[in-house]
C-alpha cells in the first residue's frame, strides 16, 4: 500500500469523525500529495487519530511503514 503518490481521496478512518480533513497539498519538491489535517484549537484534551486500511502481510516476517508528519501552528493553515 503506497499512497505518496495518490492524488484522489486516501479514504483513512479518522477519530473524531468531524475532526480531520483530507485536503491536497504539495511536498517540499513540490509534487502533489494527499494530506490530512486537524487543528481544534478551541477545544481542550485533544485525542486525534488516523488510521490506515488493512495492511496484508502474507507470508512475510516483517512489515516496514513509513510515515510523514509535519506539525505546524494552526495560525499557519489557511481558512
Amino acid at each position: 500500500m503506497d499512497t505518496k503518490w495518490v492524488t484522489s481521496e486516501l479514504a483513512w478512518t479518522s477519530h473524531p469523525e468531524s475532526g480531520w480533513e483530507e485536503v491536497s497539498g504539495y511536498d517540499e519538491a513540490m509534487n502533489p500529495i494527499r494530506t490530512y489535517q486537524v487543528c481544534n484549537v478551541r477545544e481542550s484534551s485533544q485525542n486525534n487519530w488516523l488510521r490506515t486500511g488493512f495492511i496484508w502481510r502474507r507470508e512475510v516476517q516483517r512489515v516496514y511503514v513509513e510515515l510523514k508528519f509535519t506539525v505546524r501552528d494552526c495560525n499557519s493553515i489557511p481558512n
